[in-house]
C-alpha cells in the first residue's frame, strides 16, 4: 500500500476561527513543550480581537495562518 502525504495549505483565520487557537493552547499535550513555564496558556475570547489585530489584521508586519489538511481543510496547526 502506498503512503500518501495529505495535501496541506495555509488558511487566514477569521476572528471567529480563533476557537482553534484557544483549543490548541489549552491542550496539555500540544503545550507540553511549555511545561517548564507553566504548560497551557489561557486564551479567553475577550483577548481575541486585540490578538487578531496584532497578528492577522496587518499582513505587512506579521504572518499568521492555520495549517489545514485534506479535502475538508481541517485545522491541524499554525504557522507564524
Amino acid at each position: 500500500m502506498e503512503n500518501r502525504i495529505p495535501e496541506v495549505s495555509f488558511y487566514k483565520p477569521r476572528l471567529e476561527d480563533l476557537w482553534f487557537r484557544e483549543a490548541m493552547m489549552a491542550d496539555p499535550e500540544t503545550m507540553s513543550y511549555n511545561n517548564a513555564w507553566g504548560g497551557t496558556i489561557p486564551f479567553p475570547r475577550e483577548k481575541w480581537a486585540d490578538w487578531y489585530d496584532f497578528w492577522i489584521a496587518n499582513p505587512n508586519k506579521r504572518f499568521y495562518r492555520y495549517i489545514t489538511t485534506g479535502k475538508s481543510r481541517s485545522f491541524v496547526g499554525e504557522a507564524a
